[in-house]
This record gives C-alpha cells, sequence and structure tokens, in this order.
C-alpha cells in the first residue's frame, strides 16, 4: 500500500466510510513513544500468532479493538518493514 492510498483509507475511515480494514503494527510498545497511524492495533510480533487464535471477545479486551476477519483488508507495519513482512 502506498503513502497516498493509505492516506485515503484511514480519510475514509475517519468519515466511517471504510470499515473492512485493519491497520495493525507489529511494534514493541516502547517504539510507540515516537508516533503511529491513526487507527493502528498494537500487536506486537512476538504476539501476533497468539492474537490471531485468540476469541472474538479476548482479542477485544487485550487490544481494545475488534479482531479483524478474513475478508477485511489487513496492513501490517513496522519500522522498517522486516517484522511485518515475517507477520505477514
Amino acid at each position: 500500500v502506498s503513502y497516498d492510498e493509505l492516506q485515503q483509507l484511514l480519510n475514509e475511515k475517519n468519515k466511517g466510510k471504510q470499515k473492512n480494514v485493519c491497520i495493525i503494527d507489529v511494534r514493541e510498545p516502547f517504539e510507540l513513544i515516537g508516533g503511529h497511524i491513526p487507527y493502528a492495533i498494537n500487536i506486537p510480533l512476538n504476539e501476533f500468532e497468539e492474537a490471531l487464535s485468540l476469541s472474538d471477545d479476548d482479542f477485544n479486551k487485550i487490544y481494545g479493538s475488534p479482531k479483524f476477519n478474513k475478508d477485511d483488508q489487513v496492513i501490517l507495519y513496522c519500522k522498517a518493514g522486516q517484522r511485518s513482512m515475517v507477520a505477514a
């Protein structure tokens, strides 16, 4: 996803038009101090596989967001791209 495409998705999400996009930040929590993409869910890479197996309720309790499903467009990101490639 390009920067412009992501910007458009975020604008649509902000207006409530884009509900089937899930943005996941696989960085460690301490890395979020420098900022993060709006609406992103932080699921560190070392938790990612386990997070996928959680029930919808448990996922929501732990990550503060509804669990994405197979029909959602999932965008993974990190600092340099290595961890997001592993998570994908």
